[in-house]
């Protein structure tokens, strides 16, 4: 009865007799139709290295509810978070400072990071080596662009990938030497920096002469400017698409 109400209702194991929740098999039945099943599994049980194994393999956050023990075996931890990189918030401390157990959660998934040790969260080089793996990682690093530590990190990661820029806070996408530096790879770079640069004229400027298409991300006020439409225009006259009418209607700019 327990295995048919399971399908339904994993909370059904907190029900069962000792017996049940005593039993590898029975446990591992349940909590495959929900891992939070493994929270009524009897002590044995959920510090069977087995059960970890096999629930592991399908839901890394099942962590949570192992034995102390087992979230500080440095295997099963791996095993968890390289299925769900969030799970790395269960494992014990020492782990979470790990850096190869840590690198691994942020390939899975880059908010893991989240769930770093405080040690690695202070270290530039593995801050520099996950954005690497995964750049949603730079969503939990605070910047601070005086500290020449930071720049140097966020200078790094936007010239290893322009993309990396829609994950660093706004304070990075309102730099205009990051969004210069992005923008030479893609012209879709200038959509990613803060309103507040989109608007201003002169790192406008600049960036219709790293690319003229950008133009298309500039707030409509400048593209409706003729010395600005002009500029990107000596760079590709095909740009003129991106003016604001009447502008883009303008018989001496067609």
């Amino acid at each position: 009865f327990v295995l048919e109400a399971a399908e339904d209702a994993w909370q059904v194991l907190q029900f069962a007799s000792e017996e049940l929740r005593g039993d590898p098999n029975v446990v591992l039945r349940v909590a495959a139709h929900d891992g939070r099943a493994l929270q009524y599994a009897s002590a044995s049980v959920r510090a069977h290295r087995g059960v970890a194994e096999e629930m592991l393999a399908i839901e890394g956050r099942a962590l949570r509810f192992l034995a102390p023990s087992l979230r500080a075996d440095r295997e099963l931890v791996r095993q968890a978070v390289r299925q769900d990189g969030r799970a790395l918030r269960f494992a014990v401390a020492r782990l979470r400072e790990d850096r190869e157990v840590v690198l691994e959660a942020v390939q899975q998934d880059g908010q893991a990071l989240e769930f770093a040790g405080a040690e690695l969260l202070a270290d530039q080089s593995f801050l520099l080596e996950a954005a690497r793996l995964n750049s949603r990682a730079l969503r939990h690093v605070k910047f601070d662009l005086s500290l020449p530590s930071d720049w140097a990190l966020a200078s790094e990661v936007v010239k290893a990938s322009w993309e990396a820029l829609a994950q660093l806070p706004m304070t990075c996408r309102s730099n205009s030497e990051l969004v210069l530096c992005a923008l030479a790879q893609d012209a879709r770079a200038f959509e990613l920096a803060s309103e507040s640069l989109k608007e201003d004229r002169a790192t406008v400027l600049k960036a219709l002469e790293v690319d003229p298409w950008a133009l298309e991300f500039v707030a409509p006020v400048l593209r409706a400017q003729k010395e600005i439409v002009v500029a990107a225009m000596r760079r590709d006259p095909e740009v003129l698409r991106f003016a604001e009418p009447p502008l883009n209607e303008e018989p001496d700019l067609l």
